[in-house]
């Protein structure tokens, strides 16, 4: 599926919500990327987001590192983490 990727220079995570798809790019925020998965639960500055064989992981949204945008054929966001 192609996605149309709007790259981010100074946008945050703070508009991130539950059942938006995040992709990790790599192992720099989470220990079992690169893997995807789903926004299952937002609080104040926290998410989380199960991914990979995870059920649920807790970030700081403040400290997630955005690449990319883009929304989903469903439209879902879909967060590209870097």
């Amino acid at each position: 599926m192609s996605h149309r990727w709007q790259e981010m220079t100074d946008i945050t995570a703070d508009a991130m919500r539950v059942g938006d798809v995040v992709e990790f790019c790599s192992d720099r925020q989470t220990e079992k990327g690169p893997s995807s998965g789903t926004v299952v639960a937002r609080q104040g500055d926290f998410v989380m987001i199960s991914h990979s064989d995870t059920p649920a992981e807790i970030f700081r949204v403040s400290k997630l590192h955005v690449k990319a945008l883009a929304e989903t054929a469903d439209h879902r966001r879909l967060w590209r983490l870097c």
